[in-house]
């Protein structure tokens, strides 16, 4: 703190890194999640693409 009783910018305040670390990890859980549902997406999406194969093949040989 500053002899005025101003708090310096640079300066953090009481319980911020807290706040900063809990915003940050929650961030990263997020951003995991997005990958997550990413990659469940694309698994979704290739069986329906064998789906529409195997409906295809078997439809064509009706």
């Amino acid at each position: 703190m500053e002899a005025s009783g101003r708090r310096d910018e640079t300066e953090a305040p009481p319980g911020n890194f807290s706040f900063v670390y809990s915003t940050k990890s929650l961030l990263v859980s997020l951003a995991r999640l997005i990958i997550q549902l990413e990659e469940l997406l694309v698994v979704v999406l290739q069986k329906l693409q064998n789906i529409q194969r195997i409906d295809g093949i078997h439809s064509g040989h009706v």
